[in-house]
Order: C-alpha cells, then structure tokens, then sequence
C-alpha cells in the first residue's frame, strides 16, 4: 500500500483546484461551433448554439426586451434579447442587419428561440 505524504496531499489539492479555476475562467469564451437555422431542432433545446443570419423583423417590447426573426439559408429562427441585452442595441435600427448571436434554445409557446442573455454574444456585421 502507498502511504501519500502531507504535501503531496496538498500538491494534489492545490493543482486540481487550479485546474478547476482554469476550467470555470476560459469557458464563458468558448463558443460553440456555427450552425445552420435548419440544424436547430428539439434535439438543440438546452444547448447552447451560435447561428448567423439576416434579422428580417424586429419586436420591441414594453419592457425593453427584443424579439428578432433571424434568416439565413436554411430557415428562420426567433431570438430573444433580454432587456440588459437589446438595452446595448436600442439606438440600432437591426432590421436588415446581418448578425451573429450564441445563445441557449428554448421553446416558447411551442416555437424554438436562441436566447442570449449577455451583450457580447451578439455581434453586429
């Protein structure tokens, strides 16, 4: 039997943490890979998705948050844009605009959506 000492223990903390830290620091700025509006399907809900496309329409509610009707080859897909997010857009005119949004899928009243909830995962091209 191999009896470990007190500071390998310790080293074996300490670098597992590290590890985790590392972990938990790159991964909010890993995106997913680009897909296709037609490759989001039920199968997509919960995962988080980047999609690429024309905004075709634009849904501002009361409350500040956007609606967006996106196109791209394949189809068309609504994204959402919570208020702290379509707040950074407001003094855009996004229809016609080619964009890029990461966001998690959802179904709301039995349509899909991307909803993207951090300013940085839109970008305007």
């Amino acid at each position: 039997m191999v009896r470990l000492s007190d500071n390998t223990l310790y080293l074996a903390f300490a670098v597992s943490l590290a590890g985790l830290l590392l972990i938990a620091f790159i991964s909010p700025s890993v995106n997913p890979p680009m897909s296709s509006i037609s490759e989001i399907s039920s199968s997509s809900l919960e995962k988080r998705v980047r999609v690429s496309g024309l905004v075709s329409d634009v849904h501002r509610f009361d409350g500040g948050s956007m609606l967006l009707t996106v196109e791209d080859d394949g189809g068309e897909i609504d994204v959402y844009l919570s208020y702290s997010v379509a707040g950074e857009f407001e003094d855009f005119d996004l229809e016609g605009c080619e964009a890029e949004f990461t966001g998690d899928v959802k179904l709301y009243r039995g349509r899909l959506e991307v909803v993207v909830d951090m300013p940085e995962d839109v970008v305007l091209k």
